[in-house]
């Protein structure tokens, strides 16, 4: 069935691609418009290791998102996340992110935006269990984290009495479920753009009037939600799932350029022949998908063992 799908739709996402859907929304109402990534946009790739997550930031800077939050972008290690963050023109959001001897704030916990007359409180709340996943403890020693539901109740309350907002975004890479959970346990949220479970939600999951989104994962949707506000409440919406079909989407050319200047200087070792499939590689579950049993017979053969074990991840 995945490759079914494959040979019909072609290839399936790209910043390029991806940038020209976030234009078109833009031209529609562009004092209005909101662009947020819920983490996970710095690593994992080829050239983000290669540049320490540095091509994906200048990506997301010309594409002009606005707010975004953490979870395996803590694999860069204190020194090179925090540059990162600098080099970011939008904010990285975690309320949950602090340090172990006083508790204080490592990054901001929330920025509040303008928009046509709206004032627009964004909430970040990273992974709550990056620090336990890191590929090494060491990359993150004196940072601890957790869901940190007071201080996010505190924030909340802020937001809502204090800098008086019409709208609670919670950015959020907690997943879905655990989404689902705090607003069981919060009041004050109007909208939560989640991450982490690659959830693909056609519409928005309600928990009493608050609207839970999720588009999926490695920019293979955008996510468009519009709202309706009167009296600081939200009076109506409505969502579309837009799918980033590549060979359908011209690219944006300013986006294809700052790619092609990122991949440059590492063509040689990326197009360095290691093998070839006669079958499509893709990873679809945690359990026996084609590239898993590849990497478990690599881990085999180089260890001379009876056995390889793939780490389980989260498919994408």
């Amino acid at each position: 069935y995945t490759q079914l799908l494959a040979k019909r739709y072609g290839r399936v996402g790209g910043m390029a691609h991806l940038s020209t859907l976030i234009r078109r929304e833009r031209e529609a109402m562009p004092e209005r418009t909101l662009l947020l990534d819920a983490g996970d946009a710095w690593y994992g790739s080829g050239i983000a290791l290669f540049t320490q997550g540095r091509a994906a930031v200048e990506v997301m800077n010309g594409m002009g998102y606005q707010a975004t939050t953490l979870h395996w972008e803590f694999n860069l290690g204190k020194a090179a996340l925090m540059q990162r963050i600098q080099e970011a023109r939008f904010p990285v959001l975690a309320q949950n992110l602090v340090d172990k001897e006083f508790e204080d704030p490592v990054l901001k916990p929330y920025v509040v935006k303008e928009l046509g007359g709206i004032r627009v409180g964004i909430l970040g709340q990273a992974y709550q269990f990056s620090l336990l996943t890191t590929e090494d403890p060491r990359l993150t020693e004196g940072w601890q984290m957790g869901y940190r539901v007071e201080s996010l109740r505190a924030h909340l309350k802020t937001l809502r009495e204090k800098e008086r907002v019409d709208l609670v975004v919670l950015l959020s890479h907690m997943g879905y479920q655990q989404d689902l959970a705090m607003l069981r346990q919060l009041e004050g949220i109007d909208v939560v753009v989640g991450g982490h479970t690659h959830d693909i939600l056609l519409q928005p999951t309600l928990v009493g009037k608050a609207l839970v989104t999720q588009a999926g994962s490695h920019g293979k949707f955008l996510g468009v939600l519009d709202l309706e506000i009167r009296g600081r409440q939200v009076e109506g919406y409505t969502h579309r799932l837009l799918p980033v079909l590549a060979e359908q989407i011209e690219p944006d050319r300013e986006i294809s350029r700052l790619i092609e200047a990122a991949y440059q200087p590492h063509q040689a070792q990326l197009h360095r022949l290691v093998g070839t499939t006669e079958t499509l590689l893709y990873r679809r579950d945690p359990v026996r998908s084609p590239t898993d049993q590849l990497i478990a017979r690599a881990f085999r053969e180089i260890g001379n063992a009876e056995i390889g074990h793939a780490p389980g991840w989260r498919f994408g």
